[in-house]
């Protein structure tokens, strides 16, 4: 289909059974990624540390190109647990979770 990808959704893709497979919009494509496109500071997706003399770690996830800043914390681990709630809360069930 015009605008969408094929998913895969253990992120193996060697494995192109049916019940792997999805199609999906390019759009929300890029939150199943495990990678992240942050400052890469953190081991976590959607987390980073704060340059601005905060010393604290930040978070926010994006949907449907809107991005949603879900706050600041003292710990990475926080973060990390903060951006796999909303996670759950916008994409549902599929949503990326870091593993923590």
């Amino acid at each position: 289909k015009p605008g969408c990808k094929i998913r895969y959704i253990n992120n193996n893709s060697l494995d192109n059974r049916k019940q792997n497979l999805e199609v999906i919009k390019i759009s929300t494509l890029s939150h199943f990624t495990t990678s992240h496109s942050d400052t890469k500071t953190s081991r976590y997706k959607g987390v980073w540390r704060c340059k601005y003399g905060l010393k604290n770690w930040t978070t926010s996830i994006t949907k449907n190109k809107k991005t949603y800043f879900i706050g600041n914390f003292k710990s990475e681990l926080e973060a990390a647990t903060a951006y796999n709630r909303k996670a759950l809360v916008l994409y549902g069930k599929d949503a990326y979770q870091n593993k923590i």
